[in-house]
């Protein structure tokens, strides 16, 4: 299809403790969109050692490509947005449908993983990834010995090389004129697929009613855990992740939300509110606790931490 449209989350998890700043854990979330061959990468971090990291896109195959850097400033915060072609991300040869993890590095220490995070399941890809590192690292050096032994030659041609320049930046920028992005109109009409997923769950599951005084514009449903993999979210790493799969079977249920006057979508997970839990759940993308009475949440009180469902 000309105009099929898919979006992924990401979460990203820290792998180094030491790159954390004021003793919060780093946490972060990319967020993958194509149209066709266009395709749009967007990725923020909070709580990260302010520093330059590199950052790589990784398929099943194990071959990477850096897109490339996280300028993270002194509040430990950072945001990046790449633009690529689908098909070949570039000019690798490597198609995003194929990428399944997002990796940072230290440019300087490349060996050394800051950041991960998986499109859908975990895989093995480190020590592939480290060994090509020190082969590339290593070829440089070997470069570097061959031309401090050659003899030193004064270049001619400026003039030709700031043309190739110009010429370059000229074609980019026309390519960014041709850049169509999306009106919100195109976005509501596209990826039906979900959408009547979610209709059917909600005319055919049990309807709930959590809150004391919710809202009327709100409906809630009772949700199995296996029904995550309808919704257009990371589902792997939450049916596999034990805080999540804890919670669902010692309560025996989930919540789906939809917002009728706007259509929007919300993931509950019923639990007894602990505030030191607060950045784990953040990092899997639950942005709130709400409790089951009419009160702000207070600890152990019973409710549900909520996640807003984007399409």
């Amino acid at each position: 299809m000309p105009n099929q449209y898919n979006r992924y989350f990401i979460n990203l998890i820290a792998c180094n403790t030491h790159c954390a700043i004021n003793g919060k854990e780093a946490i972060g979330r990319c967020k993958i969109e194509t149209r066709a061959n266009d395709g749009k990468i967007y990725i923020w971090v909070q709580n990260l050692k302010p520093n330059i990291y590199d950052i790589y896109l990784i398929n099943a195959n194990k071959n990477d490509v850096k897109i490339g850097e996280l300028k993270v400033d002194m509040r430990g915060y950072a945001e990046l947005n790449f633009d690529f072609n689908a098909e070949n991300i570039l000019n690798t040869g490597i198609n995003i449908n194929d990428i399944n993890v997002i990796a940072f590095t230290l440019p300087d220490k490349k060996n050394e993983i800051i950041m991960e995070g998986y499109k859908n399941q975990k895989i093995e890809w480190q020590n592939n990834f480290k060994s090509k590192i020190n082969e590339n690292e290593n070829k440089k050096i070997n470069e570097t010995e061959v031309k401090t032994n050659e003899p030193e030659t004064k270049v001619n041609n400026t003039d030709e090389t700031f043309k190739e320049i110009a010429g370059k930046i000229n074609k980019e920028l026309k390519a960014l004129e041709n850049y169509k992005f999306m009106s919100e109109d195109e976005l509501q009409n596209l990826d039906t697929k979900k959408n009547d997923e979610l209709d059917y769950i909600f005319q055919h599951n049990t309807p709930m009613s959590p809150f004391q005084n919710q809202k009327k514009e709100i409906k809630w449903v009772r949700l199995a855990l296996k029904e995550l993999s309808c919704l257009p979210i990371d589902s792997w790493t939450l049916m596999n992740h034990p805080f999540i799969f804890s919670a669902y079977y010692k309560n025996k249920h989930m919540l789906l939300g939809k917002n009728i006057s706007n259509s929007e979508y919300i993931l509950g997970l019923p639990d007894t509110y602990q505030p030191e839990y607060k950045t784990l759940m953040s990092k899997l993308g639950f942005v709130q606790f709400k409790s089951c009475q009419d009160k702000k949440a207070m600890k152990n009180d019973h409710g549900y931490w909520l996640m807003p469902i984007y399409f």
